[in-house]
C-alpha cells in the first residue's frame, strides 16, 4: 500500500506537493520576488514533475515562511522585504564586479546603492529580531498566565485525584516504572519553543532556482 503523508508533512515540505500547495508557495515568493515568482509557475506549466522536485530543495522553509504569515504577518512582513533586500545586494555586488575594469564610474554608482542596501538589510535584521523577541516575550507570559491559573487550581486538582484514588480500585494500575508518571515534554530541552510569530524565517536563496 502506498504511504499516506500526514498534513504535518505536507505542511513541512516532506510530503507530496498538490497543486494548491504549489500555488501558496509561489505566493510567497512573489512577495519575495516577482520574477522569481514568475519562473516558478513557468516550470510548473512547462514540467509540473520535475518542478515538484525542484521545490523540493526550499519547500520546507517557504511553508515555514507561509506559517509565519499566518501566525505573524508583521514580523512576515519584515522577513519578506529582508530576502528581497539580500536579493538586491547580491546583484549589485555581481554588476559592481561585472563593471569595475571597463567602467569606474558605473562601479562607483553601484558600490554607493550596495551601501545603501546594506544598510537597509542590517536594519530589516534588527527589526525582525525585535519582533521576534516581542512574540517570544508573548508567549511566556501566556505560559506563565496558564501555569498561575493552574497553581490557582491546584487544590482542587489534588482533591480530585486523591478521590479518584480513593474510589476507583484500578486508578493505580498501569505504572510499570519510575519513569511512567513522568510528563512529556517536563524535562528541559526536550520540547521545541512555540509561539506567535516563532517560526523558520529564512526561505532558500531566490538565485537558486536555476
Amino acid at each position: 500500500n502506498a504511504r499516506m503523508d500526514s498534513p504535518r508533512e505536507r505542511r513541512m515540505g516532506r510530503g507530496p506537493l498538490s497543486d494548491s500547495d504549489m500555488e501558496r508557495l509561489i505566493t510567497v515568493a512573489d512577495d519575495i520576488s516577482p520574477e522569481w515568482a514568475s519562473s516558478l509557475r513557468e516550470r510548473l506549466a512547462e514540467d509540473p514533475e520535475e518542478a515538484r522536485t525542484d521545490f523540493r530543495r526550499y519547500g520546507r522553509r517557504l511553508f515555514g515562511l507561509l506559517m509565519l504569515k499566518d501566525s505573524n504577518p508583521e514580523l512576515y512582513k519584515v522577513r519578506v522585504a529582508e530576502l528581497a533586500i539580500k536579493k538586491g545586494i547580491r546583484d549589485q555586488a555581481a554588476r559592481y564586479h561585472a563593471v569595475l575594469v571597463d567602467d569606474p564610474g558605473e562601479a562607483e554608482r553601484i558600490a554607493g546603492t550596495l551601501k545603501e542596501l546594506v544598510v537597509q538589510s542590517i536594519d530589516l535584521e534588527l527589526r525582525a529580531r525585535a519582533l521576534e523577541l516581542q512574540a517570544l516575550d508573548t508567549a511566556v507570559r501566556e505560559m506563565r498566565s496558564r501555569l498561575m491559573n493552574e497553581v490557582d487550581d491546584s487544590l482542587t486538582k489534588a482533591d480530585r485525584v486523591w478521590q479518584e484514588l480513593l474510589e476507583n480500585p484500578t486508578a493505580a494500575e498501569g505504572a510499570a516504572g519510575p519513569l511512567d508518571g513522568l510528563r512529556p515534554g517536563s524535562l528541559h530541552g526536550s520540547r521545541r519553543r512555540s509561539g506567535p510569530g516563532i517560526a523558520e524565517p529564512v526561505a532558500n536563496d531566490p538565485d537558486e532556482r536555476g
